[in-house]
């Protein structure tokens, strides 16, 4: 790993309101934000960004009318370029006070607003409740991990077989990416557990690759803290990870998977979250927090990288 010092770039913060947000997508079609209601009952759904203006349109996912709510998470752009994502479909239970809840993954295709099941056959509903997935260009296989913050379990997906389980020698695996080539993985992970969540302070994360079989796991970054995304660059060439080596703030860092360069692109103090890459490849999109803001205090901003990846 070596880091290549550059010229920290200034941001571009989106006219989008401050809000509670928690994912972003990059469709051919335009960029997809999830974002909690913030009412009761506080539903996490999915919107259209207006670049130029800010505004925020809510996609028109068909809803099933078995379930009164319906909240949307983990928006991410699928290989084939639709938008996947994991459902929570919930009816009150007026019995417990509780809701009864389903969860699903689907892909959605904006063209015709058809909402199909993905991964089939379907996860059993203890793993696909707290699921992050990336599938392989073919989309008939894919690498999961239950989302687990203080130990992780991951799995093999496919057509014909289902899930299996994946033992790479990590105790937390949180963010898992399929290269748009199919021929290697990326992982961020630690080989350790934790016991709660104030043992993750002293919990460090290293970047992985291992190629699509699982084979030949090698590390091209290490001691990482504040993991909050990976994504590959639609060419394959490049790789965001969020993320801080010392300090409190983590930052978006551009890493060469080839040559294990790391080149930090901001230096703003605030949290990143869930970058998604513009199908061009010249930009990412980002959501920042704001530091000393009550919230909602999340913001959509972009990183021009065209300078790099040319």
């Amino acid at each position: 790993m070596t880091h290549i010092s550059t010229t920290p770039i200034t941001p571009t913060q989106l006219a989008v309101p401050a809000g509670s947000y928690s994912g972003l997508a990059w469709l051919d079609q335009g960029l997809v934000l999830q974002a909690s209601t913030l009412q009761p009952p506080e539903l996490e759904q999915l919107w259209w960004i207006n670049l130029e203006s800010g505004s925020t349109t809510r996609l028109a996912i068909p809803e099933d009318k078995q379930f009164q709510y319906t909240d949307y998470y983990l928006p991410q752009r699928l290989p084939n370029g639709l938008l996947g994502f994991r459902t929570k479909q919930s009816n009150p239970n007026l019995k417990t006070g509780a809701a009864d809840s389903e969860f699903g993954l689907w892909q959605f295709d904006p063209t015709t607003n058809a909402l199909t099941p993905l991964l089939q056959p379907a996860m059993p509903q203890d793993l696909s409740q707290h699921l992050r997935f990336s599938l392989a260009p073919d989309m008939q296989r894919a690498i999961l991990s239950d989302g687990g913050y203080l130990q992780s379990r991951l799995f093999w997906w496919s057509a014909d077989t289902g899930h299996e389980p994946l033992d790479v020698g990590l105790g937390i695996c949180q963010y898992v990416a399929w290269s748009p080539d199919g021929a290697t993985i990326a992982l961020i992970g630690s080989p350790d557990t934790a016991g709660s969540f104030g043992a993750l302070w002293n919990v460090r994360s290293n970047l992985y690759l291992m190629d699509s079989d699982g084979s030949n796991r090698r590390e091209i970054g290490t001691k990482l803290r504040g993991i909050a995304g990976l994504q590959w660059s639609p060419d394959g060439r490049w790789l965001v990870v969020i993320g801080y080596f010392d300090g409190f703030d983590n930052q978006l860092w551009l890493v060469n998977p080839t040559t294990a360069e790391w080149r930090q692109l901001t230096n703003t103090v605030g949290d990143y979250q869930w970058p998604a890459w513009s199908p061009d490849g010249t930009q990412i999109a980002v959501i920042w927090r704001k530091p000393a803001e009550f919230a909602p205090n999340d913001y959509v901003i972009t990183v021009d990288v065209s300078g790099f990846v040319k």
